[in-house]
């Protein structure tokens, strides 16, 4: 059985982690054809069990509008749900958003708050981002 059976019978079982994996392998086009239908499916069903990943990861679909209409009101109530869970992409992107007032108005004070948590878990580069947005607040 290969990677990709495998992860089928894993999403069969009801396995959030497999059903995110596969997703995003559908989403990029990797070891699969890219079909984003197919994994929107598989991160809803997968954010449904309470996968973080799943949930940043849908929320990047809505924010971008790859495969999906974009929505930015999706993608941050996406965004916060998988923050409240502890997901570091999801900090990032929703502070991404703040910064450059996607979707929201843009808040740099908001977006340093998201970095800051993202940080003090460990995400190297929302300290740098901190740092680029203290620089733009004290230039003006």
């Amino acid at each position: 059985m290969d990677e990709i059976e495998q992860l089928e019978e894993q999403v069969r079982q009801g396995n959030a982690n497999a059903m995110c994996d596969l997703a995003h392998l559908y989403e990029e086009g990797k070891k699969v054809p890219k079909d984003y239908k197919r994994a929107k499916e598989l991160y809803e069903k997968a954010v449904e069990l309470g996968n973080k990943s799943a949930m940043n990861n849908l929320a990047w679909m809505y924010e971008k509008g790859q495969g999906v209409s974009q929505d930015y009101a999706k993608a941050i109530e996406l965004y916060k749900k998988a923050i409240e869970f502890g997901n570091l992409g999801a900090m990032n992107n929703l502070a991404w958003m703040y910064q450059e007032g996607q979707g929201v108005s843009q808040d740099y004070v908001k977006a340093i708050e998201l970095y800051e948590m993202a940080a003090n878990l460990g995400m190297s580069e929302a300290k740098e981002q901190i740092k680029i947005l203290k620089e733009k607040i004290n230039a003006n």
